[in-house]
């Protein structure tokens, strides 16, 4: 009868249903416990299966309300349970294994599947209901049957060969059945057995077969302990079997990594294995079924893995880097020991994300982004960023991190180092200052070399036949001292090369450093009255003798008096004084001048070093006091630079080996001194701080009849511009106090500056200092040594088009 038919078919359905979900949860749970991804085989299979079964129900009980009801109920059901175990297997595969047990064990997913195990019962139930009041229908009718024709035997004889066709096909179908599940069984490539609710073997397939030695028909019947004999890998000691575990806890169950599988004939293998209850309709378990394989292979590569792992930990212990492993999570788990003797930390301050104790808070955030990049992209990492020692200072570390990966190209570790890199900081550091020195040096040496040129070129235009013999005998004085400056400038470089190269060499006698001291003094006079300076002498009465080099030691003693007369403010001090020790002479030269600020001290020796001071313009090569250092140290002496900081003046004492001979040396001449010079029509107001320079422009200019006035520097020239209001002001722009774009500036806001013609006459031409004479207000930028006849010509044509000037004329 069809009924019957569609009953059965109906309650396969979902008993295949069940089945797929089954296997699906299973499956589930032995890929988040093994990671192994073959046991999703059995889920992938129920998302196609599922679809199908739940089609085939609806078309069978299309024609019975109640069920299309239920199967609506049961469509949702196994709806939210796929989303739910798609869930866990999304957070597995995106990294977070742990957030996907967690929510394993929220129980939501048994919670549904006991909903459906209901559900399905129900309508399984309600199919059995129908089939059995079919069944009592059918019955009745056919004793009706039997009853009316009971006298016909042929009846009869048709009436049993029906009955026994229906139970030959009922058996079929669970002969068919049965075959189906021994096929999919056979067909699975891990070895299965199943078991009884008492753990004796019910099913085995060929692979378990292989594995444990005993054949199916060997084990029928037998327990699951005889058969599946397993130890604990490490211990020797005899692992408990799957089927207890999954009776007691009534879940799936999966045995250890070290677990090995001895079969009959004695031979042992590792294994991957997993349990899981089978249950009746009702809910109870009736049997477990055991899924296992051989794992030799992969324990062979986790060995070699772990062999390789522990030679790279033994070498990374050995290297000079701090090093370190995290797993793909970025979750840090071991350190070398250079990590924790730099950082002075535990491995447990450490574990996991602790690292960032060590990190600068303020640079923290941005470490954290990149590495989390890195993360999530599988790139390597690659960033210097500072780590705090264990003496609680930072030094910079060039970090890479590479990631692991297996051979599905999946990444496993990450492995770091962090090299320190303060050092080559430093010296990067130290080659920028150095190439900046050099720059400014470049720049000051021209300007330097500029200022000597300039009265030089001045000078010689004096020296024609029509100026008077006294101005000319003043230009040769000044071409005189100017080409002592130049010769200065460029001995001071020589020296550089020389001692830079190890080829000066100190001729060596027994030297009177009193009579240094005279020469020094003697040969400063003019610069030092120039400046209104006092200078007071303190010599010791002992014998200040000492082995040395007599122009190099007066090299030493000039630079340093030179030095204090340049940075002292006139009408400032100068001391110098020198005492006998037991075997050193002591020499200091002090004075009341700008002073040193404390963070400039240790480097005021440096080549090329210049220490720049607001208000002040820029002078000296720096490179003076770099030769006295070296030249000191050749005499086997040292030199020190003290100061009370800015404003403070400063003190330099030097050092030097005390001889025990009697001294002699040779006194030195004065160098000659220039007078005030005149002055005549119309008014030119000329700045500049370089008194020759001032000297020989005025006697140009002044030839040529202009009115010259000067002024020493900025500050000095503002109330003389404010009383003379001259036509044409010739500024310097590197002056103390006040520069030559100050002036300027204060000149272009006065009412009556507006007029003026500025020419700023300086060292500095590079365009940067054009662009800001321009930007000030200035009318000409000339670059020192300006041609005579070129400036004349430039103030001629001024002067015939100024209005100021037409008026003084």
């Amino acid at each position: 009868m069809w009924w019957v038919d569609h009953t059965h078919r109906v309650v396969e359905q979902i008993d295949t249903t069940l089945s797929a979900l089954k296997d699906a949860e299973t499956a589930q749970r032995g890929y988040l416990l093994t990671g192994d991804p073959d046991y999703l085989r059995p889920y992938h299979a129920a998302l196609t299966v599922l679809p199908s079964t739940l089609n085939a129900m609806a078309r069978l009980t299309s024609d019975d309300l109640r069920q299309q009801r239920a199967l609506t109920e049961i469509r949702n059901s196994v709806d939210a349970k796929m989303a739910d175990l798609a869930e866990s297997l999304t957070l597995h595969d995106g990294g977070d294994a742990g957030a996907a047990l967690a929510l394993v064990r929220t129980n939501r997913g048994r919670a549904l599947m006991d909903r459906l195990r209901d559900q399905l019962s129900r309508m399984r139930a309600e199919e059995e209901r129908l089939l059995t009041a079919r069944a009592a229908r059918a019955s009745q009718q056919t004793i009706w049957t039997v009853t009316a024709v009971v006298a016909s035997g042929a009846v009869a004889l048709l009436l049993l060969a029906f009955l026994r066709g229906l139970m030959r096909r009922s058996a079929a179908r669970i002969r068919s059945s049965e075959e189906r599940l021994a096929t999919t069984v056979a067909s699975v490539g891990d070895a299965v057995i199943g078991t009884d609710a008492l753990g004796g073997i019910e099913r085995m397939n060929l692979v378990a077969e292989q594995l444990t030695g005993w054949t199916f028909n060997e084990s029928l019947g037998k327990p699951l302990d005889q058969v599946f004999q397993i130890i604990n890998g490490h211990t020797r000691a005899t692992v408990e079997s799957p089927y207890e575990k999954v009776l007691r806890e009534g879940r799936v169950v999966g045995l250890d990594d070290h677990t090995l599988l001895i079969d009959k004939g004695g031979t042992e293998r590792p294994i991957e294995a997993s349990g899981a209850p089978i249950r009746d309709k009702d809910g109870a378990i009736e049997g477990a079924v055991l899924i296992f394989r051989d794992a030799s292979e992969r324990y062979a590569s986790q060995k070699a893995l772990a062999d390789s792992e522990a030679r790279f930990r033994a070498l990374a212990e050995n290297i000079p880097l701090l090093c370190w492993m995290a797993d793909e999570t970025g979750s840090i788990f071991w350190y070398n020991s250079r990590w924790y003797e730099y950082t002075g930390t535990t491995p447990e301050e450490m574990s996991g994300w602790g690292w960032q104790s060590v990190h600068d808070p303020a640079i923290l955030p941005g470490v954290l982004e990149r590495w989390q990049r890195s993360i999530a992209s599988g790139t390597p990492f690659d960033m210097i960023f500072p780590l705090k020692g264990a003496d609680g200072l930072f030094r910079p570390f060039l970090t890479r991190v590479a990631p692991l990966r297996d051979e599905t190209g999946r990444v496993t570790r990450w492995f770091g180092s962090n090299t320190d890199v303060a050092e080559q900081h430093a010296a990067e550091q130290a080659l920028r200052e150095a190439d900046q020195r050099k720059d400014e040096f470049l720049a000051t040496l021209a300007h330097e070399l500029r200022n000597p040129l300039a009265p030089i070129r001045n000078a010689v235009r004096l020296l024609r036949p029509e100026v008077p013999a006294s101005t000319q005998a003043l230009a040769r004085q000044i071409i005189e001292r100017q080409s002592a400056q130049m010769a200065r400038l460029l001995e001071d470089l020589l020296d550089v090369s020389r001692i830079t190269r190890g080829v000066i060499e100190l001729r060596l006698e027994v030297l009177d450093l009193r009579r240094i001291v005279d020469d020094v003094i003697l040969a400063n006079r003019s610069l030092l009255e120039r400046l209104h300076h006092s200078i007071h002498v303190h010599l010791s009465g002992d014998p200040l003798w000492v082995d040395g080099d007599g122009p190099r030691l007066y090299q030493i003693l000039d630079n340093l008096v030179q030095n204090a007369a340049k940075y002292t403010e006139p009408g400032g001090r100068v001391d110098i004084s020198a005492i006998a020790c037991e075997d050193r002479i002591e020499l200091k030269v002090a004075d009341t001048g700008i002073g040193i600020a404390p963070d400039s001290l240790q480097r005021v020796f440096d080549l090329f070093a210049q220490v720049h001071i607001a208000g002040r313009g820029r002078s000296g090569l720096g490179i003076g006091l770099s030769v006295v250092k070296q030249l000191v140290t050749l005499h086997g002496g040292t030199v020190q630079a003290e100061s009370g900081g800015l404003g403070c003046g400063s003190c330099f004492r030097v050092s030097l080996p005390r001889a025990k001979q009697s001294p002699s040396a040779e006194q030195g001449e004065p160098p000659a001194v220039v007078a005030t010079l005149y002055k005549t029509q119309p008014r030119i107001l000329l700045v500049d701080d370089h008194p020759d320079i001032v000297e020989s422009l005025a006697l140009v200019l002044r030839g040529h009849g202009y009115s010259v006035h000067t002024a020493e520097d900025g500050s000095a020239a503002l109330p003389i511009a404010e009383a003379l209001r001259p036509d044409v002001m010739l500024i310097d722009l590197g002056m103390p106090k006040m520069d030559g774009l100050q002036v300027g500036r204060w000149v272009r806001q006065q009412p009556w500056g507006r007029t003026i013609q500025l020419i700023a006459v300086t060292g500095w031409g590079q365009a940067g200092d054009r662009q800001r004479t321009e930007e000030v207000g200035f009318d000409f930028h000339l670059v020192k040594p300006v041609d005579p006849d070129t400036l004349i010509s430039l103030i001629e044509q001024i002067s015939g088009n100024s209005g100021n000037a037409q008026e003084s004329a």
